[in-house]
């Protein structure tokens, strides 16, 4: 049998007793190893090299004040950047974010401004499989995007908004 592109061919001798046998043994690997990867850039996070991913810090939402503003377990209250509520879909906004939040937890990601006059901690919003609240929201029709403050994502809130 002739060995293929990848595939290793190596020959053994077997001694039983008096007599000599030949063995040939084929090795086949099923995985082609055709992309050069650089393991070091993966970074999953080692004990090893001691370059572990910090977690993101979990939380649970006891209450939907409105629909920019959530009262998280811990006393803390959160309101969403870059999110204005519209006042003719305030109820189904709040429902969309109970039915979303339901059963998961969150966790934050904050811009350049952590904290807003009124004190209220400035966040984007993520289900912890990793869904971006603040985009549902405008994407759904539920709210409309804050053209008063600076954030990341208001350019990209504003184009999703024009086409929802």
């Amino acid at each position: 049998m002739i060995g293929r592109e990848g595939s290793c061919m190596t020959t053994h001798r077997i001694i039983i007793g008096d007599s000599r046998k030949t063995c040939r043994m084929f090795f086949r690997d099923p995985h082609r190893l055709d992309k050069k990867v650089d393991v070091k850039k993966l970074n999953f996070g080692s004990s090893i090299d001691g370059t572990r991913k910090s977690r993101e810090d979990l939380y649970a939402v006891k209450e939907v004040l409105s629909p920019n503003q959530l009262l998280l377990m811990d006393g803390v209250k959160v309101k969403l950047i870059g999110i204005a509520p519209k006042p003719s879909t305030e109820l189904e906004a709040i429902d969309f974010i109970k039915t979303r939040v339901r059963g998961h937890r969150v966790f934050m990601r904050f811009g350049s401004l952590k904290y807003d006059v009124g004190g209220n901690l400035l966040c984007g919003l993520y289900l912890d499989n990793k869904t971006f609240i603040n985009a549902h929201l405008l994407r759904g029709g539920h709210a409309q995007p804050d053209s008063q403050s600076d954030y990341k994502y208001k350019r990209k809130f504003m184009e999703t908004a024009a086409n929802a």
